[in-house]
This record gives structure tokens, C-alpha cells and sequence, in this order.
């Protein structure tokens, strides 16, 4: 029997079988990932969503096993034996003289040690396998609206995943964007595609971009020597332009000492304002923001708010380094009950914690 009658037949048996078994199953595709982006010019996106299903089944397959079975092995012993022998010799007056003595003699004997051995043996055994039953899912549009066109830089990610079942496949999607919130207006199955149809909303709201969203780190010293206000704006997010005025008035007076606007044409979070150098480092300075943000990435299409940071001066650590400033005036009371009295000559600030270990 030639090789392709044998494959003949074992389809035969197989009653029709038109795949062969153990072979690879095709590949499904449950998850699909886009980036949407200008130059792509996609408001639709198609995929064909896929997943293989599985059934477990039991089935019959040989394997060797090593069984261990004991035989008896012959050896060769050596045998020491002291034994008691009659012995005879001639005498002097032609009589023999016979006497017992003490003879030591070596024997070989045969003895039997048990051992273990292994012989290879063929048995059965039932196992589950996975078998690839089916491939089932759809096609899959996503429609975005039309005022979601993304403009040059802009990047959005969208996913697709597989739902439902094989009598009913839907699709999922999920949208990362920093420019628009996107919903579901619509789903269902047309012409044999599952199609999402999608409206979009502004992306932040007015408390994302609001007075959360910038913070004062200090006043710091730049590479060049000058010195500069640190803030962070987590607002700086495309589709949106923010205006900033930043005044820095002294806390005691209430003198304005610096009023710089701003519209930043760029997305960089960390701004370092310069300072004039009449702004003192030895009073307390309060840095008053206020800042306005339009786009359609923003909720109601702009929000305005003013944020307040109050900068404590930088104070001379000298009076609070002498070691001579804290003296032990007495120790009252006995046991549980006494107390140290202490006294702290460093000047009392309400800015200035101070910590005592005993």
C-alpha cells in the first residue's frame, strides 16, 4: 500500500474529515490597535475581529514506562572454616601415630543477592486534549464624526476587541485621545458588518484644567546664575491656548513687585519665569495666577481661574544652628511625673517647626 492510499483511506475512516489532525489552527485575531492620525485621513476604521474556540475531549495514547521487577543474582562467596581432622603418620618402631589437630581451609560457595532491575513496558492511558472546534467573528467599521478630524502631530489610539458569541459577534472600542471624549451613539450588525458609530465631547473638564492642574515648585537658580519661578502646568494640552498673568506682590506691603503675561505656543509642562532683580528673597512674596484656557478640548469651550501660592523667605539658619540657644533650666517632679524645662533662645518664627530629642 502506497503512502497516498493510506491517507485515502484513513479520510475514509475519518468519516469525511476535511482537516487533518494535530494541525495548527488558524490564527484569530480577538484585539485589533490603530493609531488614527492626520495623514491616515481615517473617520472609518475596518478590521475582521476573530476567535478560535475549543472543545476538550478524551483520548487514548501509549507510552513506555520503566517497571521495576527483582531477580535473585548468583555470586561467589569465600568460606574460612576451621575444622577438626584425623591425621596419621608412620612412627619410629614402624606403628603409625594418629592424632586430631585444628586444619583451617578456604571454599568458594554460591550465594544469592536481590536486586532491582527496570524493563521498558508499553501501556495505555486516557488523556484531554484541546481540539480546535471553529473560528468565528465579524467585521468590524468604527465611524467617527466629522468634526473629529485630527490636525498635524495629533495621535489617537483606538483598540477594537471581540465580543458576544458565534451566534452573536460584537466588537468593543475604546478610544485614547487627549483631544476629544468619544461615546457610543449607535451599534448594531449592518450588511453583515458590526458597525459603531461614535459622537465626540471635549476631552478635559473645567476641573482637570482648573486650579489643580498648575502648581507652584518655588524660586530656584538657573545653569546661568539668575533666578527664576518654577511652575508646572499640567493643562499645556493640544488643542487648547492658555493665557497666564503672574503677579508677585510682597506679602507685608502688598506692592506688586512683578507682573509678567504669558501665552506659551508650546506644550512643555515646566515654565521658569525670571525674576527681576528687585525681588527680595528675604521677605515673604505671594505669587497670584490668573489664567484663562480656550479650545474645544475643554469643556463649555473655555474656564478661567486664579490660583494664590504665598512664598516663604528664605531665613538665615545661623540663629538656629547655635548649640548655646537651648539650655536645660531644670528637671521637676520625681518618677513618672518629672518634666525637663527647657529654654530656646532661637527666634520664633510660625514658619520655623522645631523638634526637641531627648
Amino acid at each position: 500500500m502506497n503512502l497516498s492510499h493510506l491517507v485515502s483511506v484513513l479520510l475514509a475512516l475519518g468519516g469525511g474529515m476535511t482537516s487533518v489532525a494535530h494541525a495548527a489552527p488558524p490564527d484569530e485575531r480577538p484585539v485589533a490597535t490603530f493609531v488614527r492620525a492626520p495623514e491616515h485621513g481615517q473617520l472609518d476604521l475596518e478590521a475582521v475581529l476573530s476567535r478560535n474556540e475549543y472543545r476538550t475531549v478524551e483520548r487514548t495514547e501509549q507510552y513506555t514506562e520503566n517497571v521495576p521487577y527483582e531477580i535473585q543474582v548468583p555470586y561467589s562467596h569465600a568460606v574460612t572454616e576451621t575444622l577438626p581432622e584425623y591425621q596419621c603418620r608412620p612412627g619410629p618402631n614402624g606403628q603409625n601415630q594418629c592424632e586430631t589437630i585444628w586444619v583451617t581451609r578456604t571454599r568458594n560457595e554460591t550465594r544469592y543477592r536481590t536486586e532491582t532491575r527496570y524493563r521498558p513496558e508499553t501501556r495505555t492511558r486516557t488523556v484531554l486534549a484541546r481540539v480546535f472546534e471553529r473560528q468565528w467573528g465579524t467585521p468590524v467599521r468604527v465611524v467617527f464624526p466629522a468634526e473629529s478630524i485630527l490636525l498635524d502631530g495629533e495621535r489617537e489610539r483606538v483598540s477594537l476587541q471581540l465580543t458576544g458569541s458565534a451566534a452573536d459577534p460584537r466588537a468593543e472600542v475604546r478610544v485614547e485621545s487627549e483631544i476629544f471624549s468619544y461615546a457610543v451613539t449607535s451599534q448594531s450588525r449592518q450588511a453583515g458588518e458590526w458597525r459603531i458609530e461614535l459622537r465626540s465631547a471635549p476631552r478635559w473638564s473645567s476641573e482637570e484644567l482648573g486650579a489643580k492642574s498648575i502648581s507652584v515648585q518655588g524660586i530656584v537658580t538657573l545653569p546661568s546664575g539668575a533666578r527664576a519661578l518654577r511652575l508646572d502646568d499640567r493643562g499645556m494640552l493640544g488643542r487648547l491656548i492658555t493665557d497666564r498673568q503672574i503677579t508677585l506682590i510682597d506679602a507685608a506691603t502688598g506692592a506688586e513687585l512683578q507682573r509678567t503675561r504669558q501665552s506659551p505656543a508650546d506644550r512643555n509642562p515646566r515654565i521658569d519665569l525670571l525674576l527681576n532683580p528687585s525681588v527680595p528673597t528675604d521677605r515673604d512674596v505671594i505669587v497670584r495666577i490668573d489664567t484663562s484656557r480656550t479650545g474645544t478640548s475643554v469643556q463649555n469651550g473655555s474656564i478661567s481661574f486664579t490660583t494664590q501660592t504665598r512664598l516663604y523667605a528664605q531665613l538665615d539658619a545661623s540663629p538656629f544652628n547655635d548649640p548655646k540657644a537651648v539650655l536645660v533650666m531644670a528637671i521637676q517632679g520625681v518618677g513618672t511625673d518629672a518634666r525637663l524645662v527647657l529654654r530656646d533662645d532661637s527666634p520664633a518664627l510660625p514658619e520655623v517647626k522645631t523638634t526637641y530629642l531627648v
